[in-house]
């Protein structure tokens, strides 16, 4: 049960991570005359995003952090696809998909796995 308590604030702390940085990068963009930024910020802040989620969640649990890092993962990916299928029907994009489901995974296993050494120290 602590397992599945650590893997939900994990995933919360990276929906509060990413909405923080969503400010930050609107702020960045509203006041300064830094152009919009291209799609490959968002599979860099989708990357941090996880990757912080996965870490929270692993440094909370202090052991299997490749796993903690893979559920955190997995569950915002989940979370992401149901939202599009939501507001977005029948605009999937399979290579978009594939993509941001590997970038995810990746940082998930490197966020639990940095998660757990950290809390080692």
């Amino acid at each position: 049960m602590a397992k599945f308590f650590s893997v939900t604030r994990g995933v919360l702390a990276g929906i509060l991570f990413a909405v923080l940085l969503g400010v930050i990068v609107g702020l960045l963009i509203h006041l300064t005359t830094m152009p919009e930024l291209s799609s490959n910020w968002g599979y860099a802040s989708l990357a941090l995003v996880i990757f912080m989620g996965a870490g929270f969640a692993a440094y909370r649990e202090g052991k299997n952090g490749l796993l903690m890092g893979l559920e955190v993962a997995v569950v915002f990916i989940a979370l992401l696809l149901i939202v599009n299928l939501i507001f977005y029907p029948g605009q999937l994009m399979w290579k978009d998909t594939i993509i941001k489901t590997a970038v995810s995974l990746a940082a998930g296993i490197a966020g639990g796995a940095i998660g757990v050494a950290v809390k080692s120290r």
